[in-house]
């Protein structure tokens, strides 16, 4: 057969055709390009949204775990507060407690918390735990997750398990409810005195002292100098009055000559004498009815043997709470605020004030030497009846110190271990009684430590991760 011979126009057809295939093939390969580029770019994007997804889980389990560890913290900051008696408290119930101690010493190779945070140590055996502190969980909150806290103490002593006086590390762990996320933090905490300066007489008023009773003054042996005792220290007159005697502590005496010893809550040995008294008449008496001697500073037109005093305080509130008056509310802020006398007994510590007369029972005992009170009474009486014992400070505080007014009255043999101060006058009634300055108590007062009944404050950029 004959070929058929193609005329230009279906040479010109049949190469069209072939284009048209050619252009199908393209566009065919390039949606299958675009299929395949939308469909990996589908993946990757699937793929981030899962990272972000998990990120933002992990992120969010971080922070539950942070804001728990927080919770920790803050719970074991007040515990430790509430608690700062019996940090190093040998009796029962005491973290110190024979046979039952709660802390322990670290170990140079210990990983574990809180000696460590898990991989590293952190504290070895200079330092002192007291690890997973019990009654800290939480009851009855909206709070997910769980926390452990503990302490971190100094060692007393090299090896020794009994914590010093120093920076208390505040140790939290925090974990998120589903147990993924994690967080290690701590914070320093110190405490503070509760004073910030200790009295130098058993006796001191921004105005006069007077007493008309049987009032027995045992002297700051070092109050006015080394050497030279202090008694009364006012910025007005002291009116010697009634059977009022002072006296040096080795003639603070009964009549066998003898104290008598008692232990206190904290298991210190305490001098308490309730049947002493300055004798009447010594060749080492110090001042009596009528007579300044050298341990009474006053204003009076010199009558006495020391001149009229001139470097009385400006501010009796700063001068024993480091704070002008005007700024009293800082301080009332950090006290237990009180209503009665029925709040305080031998095992009250620290700082407590009242707006309320305060009238402390007969036979009753407030404080100890170990852990001595301050008590501010604010535009009130404070009264001390037979046969109580006061270990600590008590504060007439006139509010403001123009017009406010105060009064202490003290009646029936009470006995105050420590000093009694006023920014106003101070009148003391006409009872039988005794006010005896007592260094340990005061130096407990105004010396930080837990055992102190202080206040506990943060240790500024100690808050710290892991």
């Amino acid at each position: 057969m004959r070929a058929t011979k193609l005329s230009n126009a279906d040479h010109f057809s049949f190469g069209c055709a072939r284009r048209h295939r050619q252009r199908g093939a393209v566009a065919l390969f390039i949606s299958l390009m675009i299929l395949v580029l939308i469909t990996a770019i589908a993946i990757a994007a699937a793929q981030i949204a899962v990272g972000e997804q998990r990120n933002t889980a992990n992120e969010v389990r971080a922070r539950e775990a942070l804001a728990v560890a927080e919770a920790g913290l803050e719970r074991g900051v007040a515990y430790l507060e509430q608690n700062r008696r019996l940090a190093r408290s040998t009796a029962a119930g005491g973290w110190m407690q024979t046979g039952a101690a709660l802390w322990s010493v670290c170990s140079g190779s210990t990983t574990t918390v809180p000696c460590g945070n898990g991989t590293s140590n952190l504290f070895d055996n200079n330092w002192t735990a007291y690890a997973n502190v019990a009654n800290l969980a939480p009851s009855g909150e909206n709070l997910t997750g769980a926390f452990a806290v503990h302490y971190v103490a100094r060692n007393l002593s090299a090896g020794s398990s009994t914590p010093g006086e120093g920076v208390y590390y505040v140790v939290a762990q925090g974990q998120s409810e589903d147990g993924v996320g994690r967080s290690l933090i701590r914070r320093g905490t110190v405490f503070y005195p509760t004073i910030a300066h200790r009295p130098d007489a058993p006796l001191v008023a921004a105005g006069t002292i007077a007493t008309t009773g049987a009032l027995s003054v045992v002297a700051n042996p070092n109050g006015g100098g080394t050497g030279v005792p202090l008694s009364a220290w006012a910025e007005n007159d002291l009116s010697i009055g009634g059977n009022m005697k002072t006296c040096h502590l080795q003639e603070y005496l009964s009549t066998n000559g003898s104290y008598t010893y008692s232990t206190d809550f904290d298991g210190n040995t305490v001098t308490r004498c309730p049947a002493c008294e300055c004798p009447g008449a010594s060749t080492d008496q110090l001042s009596n009815t009528g007579i300044e001697n050298i341990d009474i500073l006053d204003d009076d037109g010199d009558n006495g043997v020391n001149p009229d005093q001139t470097n009385f305080p400006d501010d009796v509130f700063e001068y024993v709470f480091g704070i002008p008056w005007a700024d009293y509310q800082k301080k009332k802020d950090e006290a237990t605020i009180i209503t009665s006398a029925a709040a305080l007994g031998p095992t009250s510590a620290g700082l407590y004030w009242s707006e309320n007369e305060i009238n402390i029972p007969s036979n009753t005992v407030v404080g100890s030497v170990a852990e001595p009170v301050i008590l501010v009474v604010e535009n009130n009486t404070v009264r001390m009846n037979a046969n109580s014992e006061f270990f600590g400070i008590i504060f007439a505080f006139a509010n403001p110190p123009s017009t406010g007014t105060v009064s202490v009255l003290i009646n029936g043999g009470p006995t105050l271990y420590g000093s009694i101060i006023s920014n106003k006058n101070i009148d003391l009634g006409n009872g039988n009684y005794t006010a005896r300055y007592d260094r340990t108590v005061l130096d407990n007062l105004s010396s930080g430590g837990a055992s102190a009944g202080n206040s506990l404050t943060m240790v500024p950029g100690s808050w710290t991760d892991y």
